[in-house]
């Protein structure tokens, strides 16, 4: 088994070595952390779905990489009772009125609720 060249770099991710199928979700979370104001809040949408996660589990993996925001639950973008000041969805756009595009991230999309 040939696995390369040996290269001398840092890993993509903290989970490069062990979940790859996790890095484009680290560094899409990574995006959203360094574009919404700390203490906002924040809905995070897994509309591309990582075979080694579950919505709720991709809720807690959320919630440790964005400490600062107040992280709701959501596993399809429907917000029938309140919107969220913020809806970040991996792995796609969001077709809301509701929301406003703040920008496209490499895996996803961010939106702020629209006045």
């Amino acid at each position: 088994m040939d696995s390369g060249p040996l290269r001398f770099e840092a890993p993509r991710t903290a989970a490069s070595m062990t979940q790859p199928a996790l890095d484009d979700l680290l560094v899409f979370l990574r995006e959203v952390e360094a574009r919404v104001p700390r203490g906002a809040e924040i809905a995070l949408v897994p509309a591309r779905r990582v075979e080694v996660l579950t919505p709720l589990m991709f809720h807690y993996l959320a919630l440790g990489q964005l400490p600062a925001h107040r992280v709701l639950y959501a596993e399809v973008p429907h917000f029938p009772a309140r919107l969220p000041e913020y809806v970040a969805v991996y792995g796609a756009g969001l077709d809301d009125s509701r929301f406003a595009l703040v920008t496209r991230l490499r895996g996803g999309s961010l939106y702020r609720r629209a006045p």
